[in-house]
């Protein structure tokens, strides 16, 4: 699939792909660049990311605490992978 850079610099991205990925409007997007190639990542949303934390925390057998509701989990998750 191809699509055709702006004079902006913008770029529709195709609807399969969209579709496949699960990127709605409003979504954020990264962008990594490897070489001369450039891949895009959708960022995992904040349940999903603390939820992972959670499951890895339990493993190694600490504690889950700073991953609770109310106590700033959702805010630092938000930061660091810029999706809520």
């Amino acid at each position: 699939m191809y699509a055709t850079i702006s004079t902006k610099g913008q770029v529709t991205i195709p609807a399969p792909v969209r579709a496949a990925l699960g990127i709605e409007p409003g979504r954020r997007v990264g962008f990594r660049l490897e070489g001369e190639s450039v891949s895009l990542e959708v960022p995992r949303g904040v349940e999903e990311v603390r939820l992972r934390l959670q499951r890895s925390m339990k493993a190694r057998g600490v504690a889950a605490g700073p991953y609770r509701n109310g106590d700033g989990w959702a805010a630092h998750v938000e930061a660091e992978y810029g999706q809520s």
